[in-house]
């Protein structure tokens, strides 16, 4: 009786279980074809720290006057969650660490003769255990979209988001982009979903977010959106406060650099992040000054150029390009690995992304004499205020033209797309 239940309710959801599979076989099947980037020796060398962090985690702390040594350069510098997904993914297939980092002001060839170019053993299992986390994120991503809309919203969103090019590429390299996205599309399920613990569920996504990169910062205020706009305030206080305890927990189980000294570690991250940013922001102002995002308006083009219609881009930095122009000629074959990108495409999607948010912002004006009480309605304010937090952040913070920078963004991004395809909030499918 319970196997016949089961079945019956999971029937109507065999089209999305079926769509979430046959893109996930095809992600891990092309992990090979992706052109690598240097980047994914960094991360490969890093991810030592999981094999520290399970034996010695004290070993991995900061200490004073170390600020050069790389290993503790990275820890201060990085979010940590990648480095502990890699490292997994090592373990799994007994791949050892890369022993030495990449370097740029070396040639391809001095790199790989120095063993900073990884094994294709060992980058195919970082890619794995990146790529394995896009079927959890396109199954959080349909339930976000079936609570919003229905099925065909949820079916719509697997298909805007898995098979977006940027998706395909960013979100299979071992670097930190795939952990993110999981992490960020975590965070919507638990902000419009959970019900029951979503203070615990939230606290959990935002800090795995958070630590998988920096720039999820921009969701820690959605902690204080409360779950009915009509609950008491000190409950609405209860909640909040274990959410943001749960998150500060959980980064601190994920970065022991920070438990010897946690002030003057804080202290020496802090500096060393904006010695980076201000060394990044002059090497572009000094190579491609027309490049350097100085103002909001320059910084807003290039976040809808990025999401919309630049190519995929393989890489942030012309160093190797001889290198890997013949993977990334072969790569570029591939129709879905560019479909959609370009002028033509990038206005039609970004016209159905403003078409979906409109008629949120529509719907929700219509229905405000019932918004303390709609949960239908709050969930898509919850989602225009997820939206604006992460790209406003991106306008206010990011100078520089990377195309990586605006991954955040795309899982609301296909949310919106598809929203704008379904009936109004009042006329389930």
């Amino acid at each position: 009786m319970f196997r016949a239940e089961f079945a019956t309710r999971l029937r109507p959801h065999l089209p999305a279980l079926v769509l979430i599979t046959l893109i996930s076989i095809f992600a891990l099947c092309g992990i090979r074809e992706v052109p690598f980037h240097p980047d994914e020796s960094t991360q490969l060398f890093t991810s030592a720290d999981f094999d520290l962090w399970l034996s010695h985690p004290m070993a991995a702390g900061w200490r004073p006057g170390n600020d050069d040594d790389l290993r503790q350069r990275y820890r201060l510098l990085d979010a940590p969650l990648t480095h502990f997904v890699l490292g997994l993914g090592r373990a799994v297939t007994r791949q050892p660490a890369l022993p030495v980092d990449w370097d740029w002001s070396l040639s391809w060839e001095e790199n790989a003769l120095a063993g900073a170019l990884p094994s294709e053993a060992l980058l195919t299992a970082g890619r794995a255990a990146v790529t394995l986390l896009l079927p959890l994120t396109l199954m959080l991503l349909y339930l976000i979209g079936l609570s919003l809309g229905g099925r065909r919203v949820g079916l719509l969103s697997i298909l805007f988001f898995g098979l977006n090019p940027l998706i395909l590429l960013h979100a299979r390299r071992a670097m930190a982009e795939g952990v993110l996205l999981f992490g960020i599309t975590f965070t919507l399920w638990a902000l419009l979903n959970a019900s029951r613990y979503r203070a615990v569920w939230l606290g959990i996504a935002i800090g795995l977010a958070m630590n998988a990169k920096q720039s999820a910062l921009a969701l820690l205020p959605t902690l204080a959106l409360p779950t009915h706009l009509s609950r008491r305030s000190l409950l609405w206080l209860h909640q909040t406060i274990l959410g943001l305890l749960i998150t500060v927990v959980l980064s601190i189980l994920l970065n022991p650099v920070f438990w010897p000294h946690p002030v003057p570690a804080m202290r020496s991250a802090v500096r060393l992040r904006t010695e980076l940013a201000r060394r990044q922001s002059a090497d572009i102002a000094r190579l491609t000054p027309d490049a350097l995002l100085d103002s909001p308006s320059k910084r807003l083009i290039a976040l809808l150029g990025n999401l919309f219609v630049v190519p995929p881009q393989f890489a942030e930095v012309g160093n190797y390009q001889a290198e890997t122009a013949t993977a990334v000629a072969n790569y570029l074959a591939q129709p879905l690995h560019t479909w959609g990108r370009g002028l033509v495409g990038g206005a039609f999607f970004l016209t159905l992304t403003l078409i979906g948010m409109g008629r949120a912002a529509r719907e929700t004006w219509e229905g405000r004499a019932t918004f303390w009480v709609s949960r239908a309605t709050q969930k898509v304010v919850w989602l225009w205020v997820a939206t604006t937090l992460q790209g406003g952040a991106l306008i206010l913070m990011i100078s520089l033209p990377w195309q990586r920078y605006v991954i955040p963004l795309l899982p609301m991004v296909a949310l919106w797309q598809a929203y704008a395809l379904h009936p109004a909030i009042n006329k389930q499918p």
